[in-house]
């Protein structure tokens, strides 16, 4: 509640009252820290997508150069092999190692970008809860 003081330097008997009714500059004011907050939520955000695009990018490269590093080693296993040994066996047992490889690497990317995704959320949540700008820990009232 504001409180407004009616007295002049005139009067003898000031009487001060509650308002309930907020003025313009209340509502101002009211909206100011609204924006403020969603300003600051959206850079977060914005800054939360980025680096999770950044790092999906990344695996997702590392997972591509993976793949053909193994099926390089494939195939040259397959060429040394085929001097070597029965053409048959060599070859299912390449194969069956390259799929054996690339589920590892396909299990280990998605491990880790489910955990880089709860690291963010819980970073996300943290920044929103520890910034200090002005009119920011009114936010909850809106």
């Amino acid at each position: 509640m504001l409180e407004v003081n009616l007295c002049t330097a005139s009067q003898k008997n000031c009487r001060s009252y509650a308002r309930s009714k907020p003025t313009s500059y209340d509502r101002r004011k009211a909206m100011y820290r609204f924006h403020l907050c969603s300003v600051v939520v959206v850079v977060v955000v914005v800054v939360v997508v980025v680096v999770v695009v950044v790092v999906v990018v990344v695996v997702v490269v590392v997972v591509v150069v993976v793949v053909v590093v193994v099926v390089v080693v494939v195939v040259v296993v397959v060429a040394v092999a085929m001097a070597v040994v029965e053409v048959v066996v060599v070859v299912i047992v390449v194969v069956a190692a390259a799929v054996v490889v690339v589920v590892v690497v396909v299990v280990v990317v998605v491990v880790v970008v489910v955990e880089v995704v709860q690291v963010l959320v819980v970073v996300t949540v943290n920044v929103l809860q520890s910034v200090d700008l002005p009119g920011l820990r009114r936010c909850k009232s809106f």
